[in-house]
């Protein structure tokens, strides 16, 4: 199967406020490769004695209930596509930066993803300032128990006395996303100061289930495969540049002692060899598609000239991995090859099962 869109879900993300500008990113794959930054803005420093954190029972019931309802409007209002009232929910710094059209295009981006339903509250936390006196964005390290790194929080502030945190959890079609809301209080009610929507799971597996895979395939020496399921894990697992916890930090940890196979070591992009001569790889990284694990692998082609040519040259990219890399069709269901011409702007991707790989790449084994 070949074509230029092969179903696979939009990564979104959509920060405003604590950068005084909006970002909005579109990655035609569901992971990215490589982990978030710990919090991207400006200025951050950590404020160890100034801020305290409170979550579940430590927290006021009106206050939390007050956090919860707000949030899932918004949320309800994203993923219905109500412009108007998700639009509402701004601060009025977000607002400033950040159009109704811009906001529109995320909409739309999100569609295809969708019906969403069983909107679902997974956090509240609210962290309260003790401190005020620096201006900007500081960083908030929140943990119950600091013998356990995984269970901690780190999360942007801004100049506000208290502010909140909220994750709410929706089944789209077919995987499950999450929207990280990071709320500050206004004339008695809260309102979005930036929010981060992402992917929960992929082909029904969430970040554990897929760290489960890659440290099986560490153990077994796959060392590639281990690599792009971590990329995968890590990607699951981020909940936005203004909200990383540490179970993002341990699968950083461990993926950065894998030793890439030589063909990928250093930074993209990469030299694939291949019978009819080199593929510049630029990343690789797991998708959903059809509801199974696929390997998505990027290439660049120049000059580009047809669909017909770029098919050809994805279909031999695919070969020569599976050549190379066999071991890969343990984990994946098949591979998308992804033709892509900077330049020009071009981008085509062809979707192959392991079947039709094996029958081309070795037909007597297969058969």
């Amino acid at each position: 199967m070949s074509h230029s869109q092969s179903g696979i879900s939009l990564h979104i993300v959509m920060c405003f406020g604590y950068r005084h500008r909006a970002r909005m990113i579109y990655k035609l794959a569901s992971f990215a490769v490589g982990v978030t930054a710990l919090v991207a803005c400006h200025g951050c420093q950590l404020m160890s004695s100034y801020y305290t954190c409170h979550d579940g029972r430590e927290i006021d019931p009106t206050k939390k209930s007050e956090a919860e309802t707000s949030s899932l409007q918004f949320a309800r209002a994203l993923f219905s596509g109500d412009l108007e009232v998700a639009y509402s929910h701004f601060t009025e710094q977000a607002k400033n930066s950040t159009s109704r059209n811009q906001l529109r295009g995320l909409l739309e981006a999100m569609r295809p993803s969708g019906p969403y339903d069983s909107l679902e509250t997974e956090q509240v936390m609210i962290v309260t300032r003790w401190w005020l006196a620096s201006p900007g964005t500081g960083l908030a390290m929140c943990s119950k128990d600091l013998t356990h790194s995984e269970a901690s929080v780190t999360v942007a502030l801004t100049n506000v006395r208290e502010q909140a945190y909220v994750l709410i959890s929706a089944k789209g079609t077919p995987e499950s996303w999450v929207v990280v809301l990071w709320l500050v209080p206004h004339e008695g009610q809260w309102q979005v100061q930036a929010f981060h929507l992402m992917m929960e799971t992929a082909a029904s597996k969430n970040a554990a289930e897929i760290l489960a895979q890659a440290r099986m395939e560490r153990s077994r020496g796959h060392n590639l495969n281990a690599e792009v399921l971590y990329a995968g894990a890590a990607d699951l697992a981020s909940r936005g540049p203004f909200y990383r916890t540490g179970f993002q930090d341990t699968i950083q940890e461990e993926a950065q002692q894998i030793m890439m196979p030589t063909d990928f070591r250093g930074q993209p992009p990469f030299t694939l060899q291949g019978p009819s001569g080199p593929f510049t790889i630029w990343h690789m990284n797991p998708v959903p598609v059809r509801g199974q694990l696929y390997l998505l692998i990027s290439q660049e082609i120049s000059p580009w000239k047809d669909s017909g040519e770029t098919v050809r040259k994805n279909r031999a990219l695919i070969s020569a991995f599976a050549t190379r890399f066999p071991e890969y069709s343990d984990v994946f269901s098949g591979m998308v090859a992804e033709s892509t011409d900077h330049d020009r702007g071009h981008g085509w991707r062809t979707v192959e099962d392991n079947s039709a790989v094996l029958d081309r790449v070795s037909p007597v084994q297969h058969k």
